[in-house]
């Protein structure tokens, strides 16, 4: 997700990368990216955030965990699509968000943003209702259930199963059904491409450089536009 970012970024006119990171021993390290201004692609731990405004992170818990606490030092707002946090990491991401602003969202398509929002707003109305979560994607997918399940079912305002397939090479695909005596409703939002995400992200990064300290979601973001 970070290179898909990082292609779209370098096709605006306001924004710029300054830096690009990977782990340590990737093949990336050391790369210059062909993106307006050269950047360099660097061990994660030798990241200079000196002139940078924003910090985009897609990685896995503990990596961003490291980020944050850099970008706190610097005073460097920083959006987080990265998901499975601990308890204690959520903690220590609301710790940090007092000093820096923060937006944290596991998914930054706006039409899934608009899907929760959707999800919510139902859940309140549909009292007595069987309801159940189907999300799908690809066989490379590591956690489950995803983000956005996760997301999803804290709309939904209480535990309802949720079911987890990882097949092929699905995008993602996120299944809402409510249903009651003699009728069914049945919510889906299908992502047929990741730069759905990462357009998402550019949204992001442009309203999180605005901001004061705090925790923000793509909920802010979409109360903005």
């Amino acid at each position: 997700m970070g290179s898909l970012v990082a292609k779209l970024v370098g096709q605006t006119t306001d924004l710029r990368v300054e830096v690009a990171t990977e782990q340590a021993g990737q093949p990336l390290v050391g790369k210059v990216l062909d993106l307006p201004g050269n950047p360099t692609v660097v061990d994660g731990l030798a990241m200079d955030l000196g002139t940078v405004d924003a910090v985009v992170d897609f990685t896995v818990p503990n990596c961003t965990m490291s980020v944050l606490q850099q970008a706190q030092l610097k005073k460097c707002a920083t959006v987080v699509g990265t998901t499975g946090f601990s308890p204690d990491q959520m903690s220590e991401i609301y710790r940090i968000a007092q000093d820096i602003p923060v937006l944290l969202s596991p998914n930054m398509s706006i039409g899934v943003n608009m899907f929760f929002r959707t999800v919510h707003d139902l859940a309140k109305r549909l009292d007595g209702y069987d309801i159940e979560v189907i999300e799908l994607h690809h066989r490379h997918k590591k956690d489950a259930p995803s983000g956005t399940a996760k997301r999803i079912i804290e709309m939904l305002g209480e535990e309802v199963p949720c079911h987890s397939l990882r097949m092929g090479g699905i995008v993602g695909e996120h299944q809402v059904h409510f249903a009651g005596n003699g009728e069914r409703i049945t919510l889906t939002h299908q992502a047929e491409s990741r730069e759905t995400f990462a357009q998402g992200a550019l949204l992001a990064i442009r309203f999180i450089c605005r901001q004061t300290p705090g925790l923000y979601t793509m909920f802010d973001v979409l109360d903005a536009l």
